[in-house]
């Protein structure tokens, strides 16, 4: 029998032996040397499409062998994975089919893999195998750009490349921060999640209750488009559609700079991408009680596994219920949450996953306020006390309903060429209603009062985003090429009708009276409008690997946008049409002992709509970003560090002055803004310790205006400096393995108040007056118990008990001095009581 056997005529061979196996235990006995094991029974594997190195390790832990092959036998291979019930030998088979390599039993659990060379007689269990400089892989557990990470450290990820890449081959900083990392911080938001990210400028206020805002590198998320993604899809349409729930994500990435190449328009900073659990064909499951502070109740399900014994279907389902209050009065949080998923893969090259998730969000909205009165004490006045809810509970209100319905589908060819098609459609309506804050008077000494305006809206957004590409391996000679062409799609529609005139009564300082506000909302005029951006963006990239030792990355895009806007009392304005061309190129060289230095520049693109309501004569801002890094990877791969360094210019910035008339918006598009900075991140499984710690610089600020006053002025809630520390022990070592406990250090840096001039005798302004907000230091905590290794009838139950902002500090986050600060989260403690299997 020849080297080239089929994968045909292999299966039968194999299909033979394990018969045998099955009905004659003695005939089937192994030969010195080979496996001792139960070579004729099955196992439920569940191994996803990708690298082949990677596959095998997935097969290792989930067959429980040790392989042993060398690295080059491997290189360059793709699997196409393996679902449902094989024997491991016929497993074996089906992942080294298309790599055309041989395999055999060499001792009790040991496989070793090596390659057929031509004109060979290799036979499944033959001695005399090509001898070769082995390595051993044993699993550590599945991942692939989209799966569960096994502890903290990940190493792979889509989110820089829309294919399955190892972060160390990707010319740019990404960080992810995975399910089991979440947990044990016991995140409840989005900006909680990324609370340990680099160049990630976060904050935990009231306003995370209703939406998801961060700054990226400087950069505002909520510009540009949305820098937030689910599942490589623009999300939302406005930023005002609902903040996203942790619980039903399996990883946050974010991949820092500029990224129009892969995703059309987006601001400068970068992109945060979620990625929704999804059906496993492992039964695993799990069921959280919590409670805490300010009354907190909840409770969370998710459960997963495969449906019926054909192995093509699997199922997800993850839910949540919380009823609670919060530090700030008359202001609950609560929230349903459910995200119902199904899976279908016909065959292993065949896989379609539809997702779906729908809340409910009832809260309210406590305004920002001065910096005088909350950061800084007011002549007069004080501070407003952090928990004072300045509305009134019979008018504030903020109630949000929010779903969306998607598919994944992919289909693999030949091993070769792979089709990948994604759909989302998301729609959201929210009531909300909130008293606004303009100020302090003083009707007696010792009396202030807090003036109050009104903001009453409705909103509703709807969002359809299509991405499809086709994913070509090759070879030329020496050099592997993964290219990527596809066309997107997407379509945002936010419609919002804003009243906000009316008459409303000031609320005294020190005894508040709530339920008599006096709220008169004038309707007569309405300042909302329709706004409808459409997308189609067409790109191509390539992956080049030479020699398994440079890595180059290079890709481009054609965008083309249509905007069309009509505000309720002025009237249609003229579509808006922009088109851009984006590109990317980096390199990464893959030295030895794991370190990568890399270097790469990109792109952005987003039309800036209408400076003017009634001239939208405005240019697509744009960002330019050079970025170089170095990485180092442990051959364990249980070790990621990450440093870049990067500058990004932002062109054609918007800016905003006081409006000359009731027609002008008051933005302007003359400015140029530049962030600088160094990034460092550290993740490790070091022993029984988890570990993760970041350090960020960032110099953000104007460097062109139509205002000189703002020119050099630092960007509003960027820090100089974040640093923050993680790290989790288990006590396996110390003879308590149902013990782990862990802690954190953040420090966030001082951030400029922006707006605050000192004037001259007749009002106009001369120079900035330099203020800042406060630098702090945050402490986080978590204990964790698992009850079923302290008592066996308890198996399955675990306790967990997290603490934020352990001592109690208090902070703000400002985006202007005026009615533009909030207080952070104080002190807050969680339990949680769960059941796992």
């Amino acid at each position: 029998m020849k080297a080239e056997w089929g994968s045909r005529a292999r299966r039968a061979a194999l299909g033979v032996a394990a018969a045998l196996a099955v009905a004659s235990p003695t005939a089937a006995a192994p030969e010195s040397g080979a496996s001792v094991t139960a070579r004729g029974s099955t196992v439920a594997f569940d191994v996803q499409p990708q690298d082949l190195g990677g596959a095998l390790t997935a097969f290792a832990d989930q067959a429980g062998l040790r392989l042993m092959f060398a690295s080059d036998v491997v290189a360059r291979f793709e699997s196409r994975g393996l679902q449902g019930r094989f024997t491991r030998e016929e497993a074996l088979d089906l992942l080294l089919s298309d790599a055309r390599l041989s395999w055999r039993f060499t001792s009790g659990s040991t496989v070793t893999i090596s390659r057929f060379a031509p004109g060979d007689i290799v036979p499944m269990a033959a001695e005399g195998v090509i001898e070769l400089d082995e390595i051993a892989v044993e699993g550590t557990g599945l991942q692939n750009a989209w799966g569960p990470v096994d502890g903290y450290v990940a190493t792979r990820s889509a989110t820089g490349s829309k294919t399955d890449t190892p972060l160390i081959e990707t010319p740019r900083s990404i960080s992810v921060i995975a399910r089991d990392e979440l947990a044990d911080r016991g995140a409840t938001t989005l900006q909680e999640a990324l609370a340990y990210t680099p160049g990630v400028a976060s904050f935990a206020s009231g306003r995370s209750l209703v939406l998801d805002e961060f700054l990226l590198r400087g950069f505002d998320t909520a510009a540009g488009n949305l820098g937030q993604l689910r599942d490589g899809l623009k999300l939302q349409a406005n930023v005002y559609d609902g903040a996203q729930e942790p619980y039903g994500l399996e990883r946050v990435e974010v991949l820092k700079g500029a990224a129009s190449i892969l995703y059309g328009q987006l601001g400068p900073g970068g992109v945060v991408n979620s990625i929704s659990k999804r059906p496993t064909f492992t039964p695993q499951g799990e069921i959280n009680v919590t409670g805490g502070s300010f009354e907190n109740k909840q409770v969370s399900a998710d459960v997963s596994g495969p449906i019926g014994s054909s192995g093509e279907w699997a199922y997800r389902l993850t839910g949540l219920v919380r009823d609670g209050d919060t530090w700030m009065d008359y202001v609950p949080d609560d929230k349903r949450y459910i995200a119902p998923a199904i899976t279908w893969r016909p065959t292993d090259r065949t896989s379609l996953t539809v997702l779906a998730h729908y809340q409910e969000v009832r809260t309210r909205f406590k305004a920002p306020m001065d910096a005088d009165g909350t950061v800084f004490r007011a002549p007069g006045v004080g501070r407003v006390p952090r928990d004072m809810f300045i509305g009134d509970p019979d008018f504030d209100k903020y109630k949000i309903n929010s779903g969306a319905i998607g598919y994944l589908f992919e289909h693999d060819f030949n091993g070769t060429v792979k089709f990948s098609s994604k759909t989302r459609y998301f729609e959201s309506k929210a009531d909300w209603n909130y008293l606004t804050f303009l100020g302090f008077k003083t009707t007696a000494p010792g009396d202030p009062q807090i003036l109050r305006g009104i903001s009453e809206r409705t909103e509703h957004s709807k969002t359809f985003t299509s991405d499809n590409n086709f994913q070509v391996r090759f070879d030329t000679g020496p050099i592997s090429h993964t290219a990527v062409v596809g066309v997107d799609y997407s379509r945002l529609t936010y419609d919002t009708h804003r009243f906000q005139r009316g008459v409303v009564d000031s609320l005294e300082f020190d005894d508040p009276d709530y339920g008599n506000s006096g709220v008169k909302v004038d309707y007569s005029r309405d300042n909302g409008f329709k706004r409808q951006i459409g997308q189609v963006g067409v790109y191509a990239q390539d992956q080049i690997k030479i020699a398994d030792r440079f890595v180059i990355l290079a890709g481009g895009r054609q965008d083309w946008a249509k905007t069309e806007t009509s505000y309720y009392r002025l009237g249609r304005q003229p579509d808006q049409k922009d088109d851009a061309f984006s590109a990317q190129l980096g390199f990464v060289y893959l030295a030895p002992h794991g370190f990568a230095p890399y270097v790469s520049y990109s792109e952005s693109f987003s039309p800036t709509v209408a400076a003017n309501f009634l001239e939208p004569s405005t240019k697509p801002t744009t960002g330019e970003q050079y970025e170089a890094g170095l990485r180092w990877q442990s051959p364990d791969e249980k070790t990621l560090i990450t440093a870049a360094a990067y500058t990004i210019d932002q062109k054609n910035a918007v800016s905003f002055a006081a409006p000359t008339n009731d027609d002008d918006s008051g933005f302007r598009q003359t400015g140029l803004v530049r962030s600088r900075g160094v990034e460092l991140e550290a993740k490790t499984k070091l022993g029984d310790w988890e570990i993760v710690a970041a350090y960020a610089y960032t110099d953000a600020r104007v460097r062109k205006d139509e205002d000189p006053l703002l020119v050099g002025e630092r960007v509003a809630l960027v820090p100089y400096n974040q640093a923050s520390i993680w790290a989790a022990y288990d006590f396996t070592s110390l003879g308590a393995p149902w013990l782990k406990l862990g802690g954190g250090l953040r420090y966030v840096g001082r951030t400029n108040l922006t707006e605050d001039y000192i004037s001259d005798a007749n009002g106009a302004p001369i120079r900035k007056r330099y203020r800042e907000v406060p630098d702090y230091l945050m402490v986080d905590a978590v204990a964790r118990l698992d009850l079923g290794g302290m008592t066996p009838s308890l198996k399955g139950f675990h306790a967990q008990i997290n603490a934020k902002n352990l001592l109690d500090k208090k902070t703000y986050s400002c985006t202007s001095a005026v009615q533009g600060c909030n207080y952070g989260q104080p002190r807050t403690i969680f339990a949680t009581l769960s059941y796992k299997w």
